[in-house]
């Protein structure tokens, strides 16, 4: 049983939407941290005695947003590899 709009000619799917959702959540997760851990700073710097002023390091939270965007793309080639390569009706029929 095939598919009557997929033929041996047309392209296979594109790996591309579970590539994206990985790094939409990945990109949302870290936004939270880091939002959290900014916040969380300023309380534990304004509980201190003698801290006024808490120092927000602008490289570092750039360097972590940059390696928690890389680690959405890659959590999501593997997955996204695999299921590009999958039939369709193949994958249905073992399910």
């Amino acid at each position: 049983m095939r598919c009557p709009s997929r033929t041996k000619t047309a392209p296979r799917p594109t790996s591309g939407e579970p590539r994206a959702s990985s790094t939409i959540i990945a990109l949302i997760g870290t936004l939270i941290g880091v939002v959290l851990g900014l916040f969380l700073g300023g309380v534990a710097a304004t509980g201190l005695d003698g801290w006024s002023v808490a120092v927000i390091p602008w490289g570092t939270l750039t360097i972590i947003a940059v390696v928690g965007i890389l680690a959405g793309l890659l959590a999501g080639v593997l997955p996204a590899r695999r299921a590009a390569r999958l039939d369709v009706l193949e994958a249905i029929a073992t399910e």
